[in-house]
């Protein structure tokens, strides 16, 4: 007989009396009983699924795939191994494979903007969020990292150091007359400007001029140029810093070097003597005493 709230319950007359034979109707139905009882499915009352195939029982249970449960996912598999912790969040390494970063609560207030506006007001850049314009940078300055490297027109009211050196690239000078394209560097009190096509030196200290770490030259404080080494004589100088080794390097010192013309008679004084011979070709004439001749 069936089941009543998942109980069973034998069917009526199938119980045996004392000193009172069984009877075969009464006992076969019983046991009929019992065998259709044990081939039906066991109702979840009695602790069964009610149902013969898993998706009926997963169903009458409630764990129906889909609806009641979620299907086995590789992406939540991995999400489940992983070890969370304070301000750490999910994301994603490879198609379902998950890890965990670090999610500060500073980067938590910048999530949770809706637009770059609130975002630059989060920032402390409320005038740029609202004029959009980098005037309203007031304090600070920008690190060398954020200038692009390349840059054209522009105009520097104050002095400009260079660490490494200026490079003028293919810049080329618009005129023969064109400096500006070489050369325009100066300061306040030195250095060097560029007036037309003139280049003037701004003096108010040395500079000083170096081949590698060797100095060659240095500008005083009153324009005056220094050579470290003698300029040449193949270079239009006397390889000397003094006139005597100028006069000798020149070949002025040595009457042999006279190849041309005739002295005036300014630069020849006195009298000589030691003279040993005299040769000419014609009169000697004097306008002074008479020529005297002594001696053997």
């Amino acid at each position: 007989m069936p089941r009543t709230g998942g109980v069973y319950s034998p069917p009526a007359g199938t119980k045996g009396v004392s000193n009172t034979t069984i009877q075969s109707v009464p006992y076969n139905a019983l046991v009929d009983d019992l065998t259709a009882d044990a081939n039906a499915a066991r109702p979840i009352t009695a602790g069964g699924t009610g149902a013969t195939s898993a998706s009926v029982a997963r169903t009458n249970l409630g764990l129906a795939i889909g609806t009641n449960v979620q299907a086995h996912d590789a992406g939540l598999q991995s999400i489940a191994g992983l070890t969370t912790a304070a301000d750490r969040m999910i994301y994603t390494t490879a198609a379902d494979a998950y890890a965990t970063t670090a999610l500060t609560p500073f980067a938590r207030t910048i999530l949770d903007d809706s637009d770059a506006a609130a975002v630059k007001s989060t920032l402390g850049l409320a005038a740029i969020a609202s004029s959009g314009s980098a005037a309203d940078l007031g304090s600070g300055t920008i690190a060398d990292a954020r200038l692009p490297s390349s840059m054209g027109g522009k105009t520097f009211t104050g002095d400009v150091q260079f660490t490494e050196g200026v490079d003028f690239g293919s810049a080329v000078a618009a005129s023969a007359t064109d400096l500006s394209r070489h050369l325009a560097l100066w300061g306040t009190n030195y250095g060097f400007s560029i007036t037309s096509n003139t280049l003037n030196y701004v003096s108010a200290s040395e500079h000083v001029f170096h081949s590698g770490t060797n100095e060659v030259a240095r500008i005083s404080s009153s324009g005056a140029l220094t050579l470290e080494t003698a300029l040449a004589v193949s270079e239009g100088g006397t390889g000397a810093t003094d006139a005597a080794t100028a006069r000798s390097n020149l070949g002025a010192n040595n009457a042999s070097n006279l190849t041309t013309g005739t002295l005036p008679n300014a630069r020849i004084s006195g009298a000589y003597d030691g003279i040993t011979t005299l040769s000419t070709s014609g009169k000697i004439t004097t306008t002074g005493n008479e020529i005297e001749i002594s001696g053997g």
